[in-house]
């Protein structure tokens, strides 16, 4: 458990860190450092909440946090505040809001199951690989040129069939926790919104005029262009398994 939490902190730290950095490369001036405690807070508390180490009315930090810096930005005297602000915002809710659904999942009164967290990642490392696959030999029609000019519908569709039958015969049978068929759901989730997630990275790169959101991973760019589906489609994930 304490390892799942360290591993997600450094993701969301990291992420937020190139998140800015992007950011940065437009003409605004969030506050970085108030946004970076922000995130940390948003993601740190709720999970030591739901691991049982601190009491509910902590969870009043966060509040204290987001008002806190409308109030520092009074103070800068920078252009665009409303601007610097939102941007200032925005990792918290992008970035480490999905990663607590994510915990959420795993932690449920104090124990830990990692299965779900587990079948969810595997969807997406599979959906992920076949579409790459499948779009490299039979990619010709582009599903987004505009913003990703590499990706393509053969990708998309055959990427997203391996992951329908990964659903069905490999999570559904070794993973009980949900069945064949809500698996597959999942699946869908993840094609879907992990696309968007992809796109939107891309977009937010491309805007930047940047190949890799950072350099992390030297040729494997940075943890946005690792996560980013994951940052997309957990929250919808986690949005599923409430109403089943």
């Amino acid at each position: 458990m304490y390892s799942m939490v360290i591993l997600f902190f450094i993701i969301a730290t990291l992420s937020t860190s190139e998140l800015f950095r992007l950011i940065s490369k437009f003409d605004v001036a969030p506050q970085e450092m108030m946004g970076g405690v922000l995130s940390k807070l948003v993601f740190l508390l709720p999970v030591a909440y739901f691991m049982g180490l601190i009491p509910e009315k902590w969870l009043t930090l966060i509040v204290l946090a987001f008002f806190t810096l409308p109030i520092i930005e009074l103070f800068r005297k920078k252009d665009q505040a409303s601007l610097n602000m939102a941007l200032g915002y925005f990792p918290s809710f992008f970035l480490a809001l999905p990663l607590v659904l994510l915990m959420d999942i795993t932690i449920k009164n104090e124990s830990y199951n990692p299965y779900l967290l587990l079948g969810f990642f595997i969807l997406i490392w599979v959906y992920d690989s076949g579409a790459y696959l499948t779009g490299m030999l039979f990619g010709k029609h582009k599903l987004f040129e505009r913003i990703s000019p590499k990706k393509t519908w053969e990708g998309l569709i055959g990427g997203g069939i391996i992951s329908i039958l990964t659903a069905f015969f490999v999570l559904g049978r070794f993973f009980p926790d949900l069945l064949a068929w809500q698996w597959a759901i999942v699946a869908i989730i993840v094609i879907i919104f992990g696309t968007f997630g992809d796109l939107v990275e891309s977009m937010l790169k491309r805007n930047a005029n940047v190949k890799d959101s950072g350099y992390f991973m030297p040729g494997h760019g940075g943890m946005l262009d690792r996560f980013d589906s994951t940052f997309m489609a957990a929250p919808f994930f986690w949005l599923f398994l409430q109403w089943i």
